[in-house]
């Protein structure tokens, strides 16, 4: 998957995978998820979401359709922090994050 934001070039074929979550439904259940977080050779990072979900940008008088849905989005480093602290990926934050955190 690739996008283009703010001129910059995204692809998930490109970059290093740092983490993978979903939320363990069956990829034919309606409300799965599967994200992966993602770090460029210039040390930029990006989540890339795969999802069976209603689309955001459907009219509000649309009646309700799942679909699957693909997207990419950038992340600050304190964002991708952010995301790998909420899933428990303390040992990603310490490989690829490191200059990031501190002791206690």
């Amino acid at each position: 998957m690739k996008k283009i934001i703010n001129g910059m070039r995204y692809n998930t074929e490109t970059a290093d995978q740092i983490a993978t979550w979903n939320n363990g439904r069956n990829t034919d259940d309606i409300g799965y998820r599967f994200e992966s977080l993602y770090k460029t050779k210039k040390g930029n990072c990006f989540l890339a979401i795969e999802a069976y979900d209603i689309p955001k940008n459907r009219n509000q008088d649309e009646s309700v359709k799942w679909e699957r849905t693909s997207s990419i989005t950038a992340q600050s480093h304190d964002e991708a922090l952010s995301w790998l602290e909420e899933h428990d990926f303390d040992g990603e934050i310490e490989k690829h994050f490191s200059e990031h955190i501190e002791d206690a």
